[in-house]
């Protein structure tokens, strides 16, 4: 497990509302399968904190692990998240949580088009309250 151990969480709000939201961790937490279960944990977390606050009728929230980033988004009006939680086993180590859902580098095109995806989104919800 990784020595330093933190989140930075920055929520983007508009009028004190939230309508997106970055969790950040160090790059090394993307190979430990404690880490990625925990940020997993927490981005569902963040959903729970923020969905009766958010005007918008998707919120979006992405895990970034130094570069790779993994893209999450609240339905609000059925309440699921996406990706869809995995049951832990409590007698049995399973990877409920794995690498692969980091699998886009913000460096890269793809990485980069992937968050200008989520960013006109979010965009586009704004502009139409």
């Amino acid at each position: 497990m990784p020595a330093i151990d933190f989140v930075v969480t920055y929520v983007v709000a508009m009028d004190e509302k939230p309508i997106f939201f970055l969790e950040i961790k160090p790059p090394g937490h993307v190979n430990d399968i404690s880490c990625r279960i925990a940020a997993d944990d927490q981005m569902r977390d963040r959903f729970r904190g923020l969905y009766d606050l958010t005007p918008l009728p998707r919120l979006h929230g992405i895990s970034a692990m130094g570069q790779r980033l993994a893209f999450y988004s609240l339905d609000k009006s059925n309440g699921n998240v996406d990706p869809e939680y995995v049951e832990r086993s409590r007698t049995r180590i399973m990877d409920v949580v794995p690498t692969n859902r980091w699998d886009l580098d913000i460096t890269t095109a793809a990485g980069y088009e992937r968050f200008m995806e989520v960013v006109n989104d979010v965009r586009g919800m704004v502009e139409a309250l």
